[in-house]
């Protein structure tokens, strides 16, 4: 990315669009690191590059069924 990093990405994301889901992919972090760094920049999840064939799409589907949940949950009330 020519003018800034997925790091700061995420960050900016965060600030602009609070509700966005936000996953951090990096094959230069292990799993542990990546997660407190996804805690620390306020994404929803991290998913290690050498995961991504076994651990993206069960992630993405978590996080989707988590909003539809939420958004459920609002409308009921």
């Amino acid at each position: 990315m020519p003018e800034m990093n997925g790091l700061e990405a995420a960050y900016e994301i965060r600030q602009r669009a609070p509700s966005a889901k936000i996953i951090l992919l990096s094959l230069h972090y292990s799993p542990h690191d990546g997660l407190d760094l996804a805690k620390a920049l306020g994404a929803n999840a991290f998913v290690h590059k050498s995961a991504l064939a076994n651990d993206l799409v069960p992630t993405i589907g978590r996080l989707l069924a988590a909003k539809i949940g939420k958004r459920e949950a609002v409308l009921t009330c």
